[in-house]
């Protein structure tokens, strides 16, 4: 009887032992990646922000006008740009690391211009074509890159590369050229760019090569309502991600050399829209993330999936609540070292969340953590 009572002791001893194991294993990992407030004080509707060093850019404004302003360690505040008459074919923050660069299509001594300012100083590039339609930035870039996308005095479309110094390439196009979404600067130097025929909901992806040279794929039919993109750095692949009116939420890895897209559902049955950024992708350690505004609550909420998934439906996380300002929210999603990280808009103060880069793996620790009775903040 002795021997047999000792060893369910024991039994009981090493399960108890394994559980206090994995309670402090998943209490660590919580605890590594909290909510956290960045340094600085909303007083203007937030377009975008983020954090490059022991700096905080952001910038803010509505209509036609934009600042952007640096925000130090200490509070100090310092404005790096005013635009009184932007040009609505695009904008955006771009940030890596310590380095960060902003471009704004605007009018500048009565030109249309894109404005370049970045960690490194500023400049003025003049429109290359004759009507600008879009104007999209380029993907991942430490310094200026962007691609402007208009008509020239004949009529025809083009499409032509430019970073802070003026233009680098150009190309000739097809007509449907001119509802490009997104682009995304391939690893080796071509420019993927993703259009939508919206009379026919057919995607094309287009690849832009050097000596005028177009690839053209088709990407199917769906009825979307915004299109974000990146690319994958460790795989080269071409990463889509897509809100659609059927109220889902898909995604897709596309290998440029066998462009054959396979498309996965990330989230279904939730309230999207067609108001800008509210669905991003980014590129991280061994795969992507993508993120989106669900508006199917009040306030809105920010919610994330990894792309690449082995499992079906998808896991998603709720990364935070994001305020609703005339029909505009801000979030931003971006890499850093590998791992996502939001910055977001609660009304008061701009706020920053980190995650592993595997959501799955995420949330999988935090149901044992809150097994074992660990405040988990959603």
């Amino acid at each position: 009887m002795l021997p047999l009572l000792l060893a369910l002791l024991a039994s009981a001893a090493r399960f108890l032992f394994g559980v206090s194991l994995w309670c402090d294993a998943s209490g660590a990992v919580i605890e590594r990646y909290p909510e956290a407030r960045v340094p600085f004080v909303v007083t203007d509707t937030v377009v975008d922000a983020a954090v490059a060093g022991d700096n905080v850019i952001v910038v803010s404004g509505s209509g036609e006008k934009r600042r952007v302003v640096r925000s130090g360690r200490l509070g100090e505040v310092e404005t790096l740009l005013d635009v009184e008459k932007r040009l609505v074919a695009g904008e955006s923050l771009v940030s890596q690391g310590e380095h960060w660069w902003y471009g704004v299509t605007a009018v500048r001594d009565g030109v249309p211009s894109t404005l370049f300012v970045s960690d490194e100083g500023s400049s003025v590039v003049p429109i290359t074509g004759a009507m600008l339609v879009r104007w999209l930035p380029l993907r991942p870039s430490e310094t200026p890159r962007a691609l402007e996308v208009s008509f020239a005095s004949d009529g025809s479309p083009m499409a032509t590369e430019i970073n802070a110094h003026g233009p680098l390439r150009s190309w000739h196009l097809p007509m449907m050229f001119s509802n490009a979404t997104s682009a995304t600067l391939l690893p080796d130097g071509r420019i993927a760019v993703v259009t939508q025929d919206k009379g026919a909901s057919h995607l094309y992806l287009f690849v832009l090569s050097n000596n005028d040279r177009i690839t053209t794929v088709s990407l199917g039919y769906m009825m979307l309502l915004q299109l974000a993109m990146a690319v994958d750095g460790g795989s080269g692949r071409i990463v889509i991600a897509v809100s659609t009116t059927e109220h889902r939420v898909v995604a897709a890895a596309i290998d440029p050399a066998h462009p054959e897209p396979v498309w996965r559902q990330l989230r279904e049955g939730v309230k999207l829209s067609s108001y800008a950024r509210e669905i991003q992708v980014v590129s991280v350690a061994g795969g992507a993330v993508a993120s989106w505004v669900n508006r199917s609550v009040a306030p809105p909420r920010i919610e994330a999936s990894n792309v690449y998934t082995t499992h079906a439906p998808a896991e998603f996380r709720t990364i935070g609540s994001v305020i609703d300002r005339f029909r505009n929210t801000f979030f931003t999603l971006r890499d850093d070292g590998g791992e996502p990280v939001w910055t977001w808009d609660d009304g008061s103060h701009l706020l920053m969340r980190r995650l592993p880069a595997s959501i799955d793996g995420y949330v999988w620790i935090e149901y044992v953590a809150d097994r074992c009775g660990i405040r988990v903040r959603r």
